[in-house]
């Protein structure tokens, strides 16, 4: 199951733990916290690229913006889980999860929000390309908007710098496209995006019925 850990995800047993080396007299700064957080590497230049972003669309009005994204969701247990552990005990086999691959399962989707709320999901394959992706803009994401926007025009439109939102062909269905204006966006910024909350929403509920009781 996908997984969006932080410290605030350790249970109460984990907590019961840490707080039982603390109490042998461990210093906390001492104690390896092992959590799948990932951080986004920043150059100079992807900050000023995102700042020069924000600068540009300071008076911009988001409530009809579309934002879009792609997200794979799998059966599998994360890579990582919330650890407290003593230094030096990585791999101490109390510390280590066995790593289970039959029966996985993963699933591929593509969607959209906007300040009326989530528009529609579609399931896309592992590795979606081009046309696929040109695919779901003309049968799905056209309509889907419609339906909540009605004739509109233009539509502000969200995509992130992936390969193939920057390929030639779905460059030239922009371009033929001219109701449809992507707006563009700062490279390694997934983060502005308000459409990863409501994945990592997503992820938090189906964590809590995969752990319920």
């Amino acid at each position: 199951m996908p997984r969006l850990i932080g410290q605030r995800d350790l249970s109460a047993e984990d907590r019961g733990k840490l707080q039982a080396l603390i109490e042998r007299g461990v210093d906390k700064r001492t104690i390896a916290q092992e959590v799948d957080l990932s951080k986004v590497d920043l150059t100079n230049l992807h900050q000023q690229r995102r700042l020069e972003f924000a600068e540009a669309n300071l008076n911009r009005d988001w409530a009809d913006v579309i934002f879009s994204d792609e997200k794979v969701f799998s059966t599998d247990v994360g890579s990582r889980i919330p650890l407290w552990r003593l230094p030096n005990t990585r791999y101490q086999t109390q510390n280590v999860l066995p790593s289970k691959r039959s029966g996985r399962i993963t699933l591929s989707l593509w969607g959209w929000t906007s300040s009326a709320g989530p528009g529609e999901l579609v399931r896309t394959s592992p590795h979606m390309d081009s046309a696929e992706y040109i695919g779901i803009l003309e049968n799905t994401m056209l309509s889907s908007f419609r339906a909540v926007y009605g004739e509109m025009n233009p539509i502000m439109f969200v995509q992130d710098n992936s390969a193939v939102h920057k390929s030639r062909l779905v460059q030239e269905w922009f371009r033929e496209n001219p109701q449809i204006v992507p707006i563009n966006w700062p490279p390694k910024s997934p983060d502005l995006s308000p459409i990863e909350n409501l994945w990592a929403a997503t992820c938090a509920q189906w964590n809590d019925i995969q752990d319920g009781p």
